[in-house]
C-alpha cells in the first residue's frame, strides 16, 4: 500500500515543487504520462518516500519494543521475510500479464522503475534491488533505535538487570 501511496505521492510532490521554481512552462504533470512513459525522478521520489515511511516504522517500532522490553530479533526477521515476499514474489508474474493486470503491476512497481531505468535492468531485478535495500536499511533503523534506547535507559537491559543471568544455567 505504501508504494501505491507513494507513486502518486511522488508525482504530486515533485511537480508542486518543480512549479515553484519553473514558471511559464504552460504545461501540467499527469499522473499517468508520469508513471508509464517517464519516470527517473518520480520514480526515485516515490521509492525514496517508501523508505523513509517504512525506515521511520521499524524506529518507531524499535523503540517500543524496547521500552516494552519485547525486542526480539525473530520476529523482526519474520517480518522482514514476509516483507520481502509479499513485494517481491508478484514481479515473477508480470511478464505472464497482459492488458490492465500489466498496468497495474507497472504502477505498483513504479518506485523501482528509477532502478531499470538506471541500469538497464529488468523489472524482477531492480524490485530486487529495491526491495532488498528498504529492508536493509528498515533494519539498520530498528536496531540503532533499539540500541540508541537501551543506552538511554539501561535499567530495562537485562544484562545490567541480572548479569548473572546466562551463567545460571551452567551451574545447575
Amino acid at each position: 500500500m505504501a508504494n501505491v501511496i507513494c507513486s502518486v505521492l511522488s508525482i504530486t510532490l515533485v511537480s508542486w515543487v518543480s512549479n515553484l521554481f519553473v514558471t511559464g512552462s504552460g504545461g501540467k504533470i499527469k499522473i499517468k504520462e508520469a508513471i508509464f512513459e517517464s519516470g527517473g525522478l518520480y520514480s526515485f521520489v516515490a521509492w525514496l518516500m517508501v523508505v523513509l515511511i517504512l525506515v521511520i516504522l521499524f524506529i518507531d517500532d524499535g523503540v517500543k519494543h524496547s521500552a516494552y522490553e519485547s525486542y526480539d530479533s525473530t520476529s523482526t526477521s519474520i517480518v522482514l521475510i514476509l516483507m520481502f515476499a509479499v513485494y517481491y514474489i508478484p514481479i515473477l508474474f508480470m511478464n505472464r500479464t497482459k492488458g490492465n493486470t500489466q498496468t497495474g503491476f507497472k504502477g505498483f512497481y513504479f518506485p523501482c522503475k528509477w532502478i531499470s531505468e538506471r541500469f538497464s535492468l529488468t523489472y524482477e531485478v531492480s524490485a530486487l534491488i529495491s526491495i532488498g535495500i528498504t529492508l536493509i536499511l528498515c533494519l539498520v533503523g530498528y536496531v540503532i533505535a533499539h540500541a540508541i534506547y537501551m543506552k538511554k535507559h539501561p535499567v530495562l537491559d537485562w544484562r545490567i538487570k541480572n548479569p548473572n543471568a546466562e551463567y545460571a544455567s551452567k551451574d545447575e
